[in-house]
């Protein structure tokens, strides 16, 4: 079993000037009285890291905070982060030791809906990650409505963009922003990219794919997408334009997946899969495996959208239509991040949906 963090002597990692700036436009709209501000920071611009100062900053002043995460996965991610600022965290997380009377609770969404001791924690901020999807969970409406009305609120997400018509402004007074990600890239912080789409008329028919729920439905979109001349064409693009250099493939669903990792495989490349039923030891494995070079291509579905932070990975294959600009979004930014040591100079972009 995990246990609580313990308070370390570290030095925290130095801000960049935007990163800054956000954090101070942040605290000049709580002084403005504002309790529920969205907090956006794109994908590659430190969401985390500028998740932690605002935690040491609270934690400084003798304040109790509230770290939500939709995915099980990222507790151990957000952790790793919280430990940079020497902060002591307890967990509300399934395996992990729970100890309320840590100042810091990293909460997994999945875990608190069979808990039930943080509606009486007193938590003076309640901080959202990937919070366009957070707030809209139960557990989110319930915080901010029944159990922590006077509480600070805090939604920050790199992409705030919904299908449905409710959306985040509807629960939050006011947004902080950073620069958008031209201009990052602009200061040196993001990779520049390089975009290659398909010529009209051999993009993927969707005239038999409906849509549902604000999105493709998944069925007649595997029908449309995961096809075999479609998937060797994926694998002559990517030889054609990116060959040999890191890459993530973004599928429709497992079999998908499988599928574009097999025809990697067939052409003598190093591919795996990774998807929602891969152990979490087994995930790691394969990210390493990638940074490491053993393995070039890692194909998955609905996993690396949202949590992977590999910025060695230079190259991202999107075969998996959307009507999201949140998925969209995500699915780019993986490969927006700057890799000096491992000689990247750009991120490239094979958009074959």
């Amino acid at each position: 079993m995990q246990s609580s963090s313990p308070v370390k002597s570290v030095h925290p990692p130095i801000l960049r000037p935007y990163q800054v700036n956000l954090i101070k436009d942040l605290y000049a709209k709580l002084g403005e009285g504002h309790q529920r501000v969205a907090v956006i920071a794109g994908t590659g611009a430190g969401k985390t890291v500028i998740a932690g100062q605002i935690c040491a900053h609270a934690e400084s002043r003798g304040r109790r905070l509230l770290f939500l995460v939709h995915l099980d996965v990222l507790v151990g991610q957000t952790y790793d982060k919280m430990q940079a600022f020497g902060l002591h965290c307890g967990f509300i997380k399934a395996g992990w030791r729970e100890d309320p009377t840590a100042p810091i609770q990293i909460a997994s969404i999945q875990t608190m809906m069979k808990r039930s001791w943080w509606r009486q924690w007193h938590a003076d901020v309640v901080l959202y990650d990937e919070g366009h999807t957070t707030i809209f969970s139960q557990v989110g409406q319930t915080l901010l409505y029944k159990t922590h009305p006077q509480a600070i609120h805090l939604a920050l997400t790199a992409t705030p963009y919904r299908l449905g018509k409710e959306q985040l402004g509807d629960h939050m007074d006011t947004l902080v922003a950073s620069p958008v990600p031209s201009e990052i890239q602009r200061m040196g912080f993001l990779a520049p990219m390089k975009y290659y789409g398909m010529p009209a008329n051999e993009q993927i028919d969707l005239s038999e794919v409906r849509t549902v729920g604000g999105d493709f439905d998944e069925r007649d979109l595997k029908n449309a997408c995961d096809r075999p001349e479609l998937v060797e064409r994926i694998v002559e693009e990517w030889f054609r334009l990116a060959p040999d250099r890191r890459t993530i493939a973004f599928c429709v669903d497992v079999e998908h997946a499988r599928h574009v990792a097999d025809a990697f495989r067939s052409a003598g490349i190093a591919a795996g899969v990774v998807d929602g039923s891969t152990s979490l030891k087994d995930r790691q494995r394969l990210y390493t495996d990638l940074r490491d070079g053993n393995l070039v291509v890692l194909t998955s579905c609905n996993v690396i959208s949202i949590g992977f932070d590999e910025p060695s990975v230079e190259v991202g294959l999107l075969l998996r239509p959307t009507q999201s600009r949140a998925l969209h979004f995500q699915q780019i930014g993986r490969v927006m991040r700057i890799s000096p040591a491992t000689g990247k100079t750009h991120g490239i972009i094979l958009d074959q949906a």
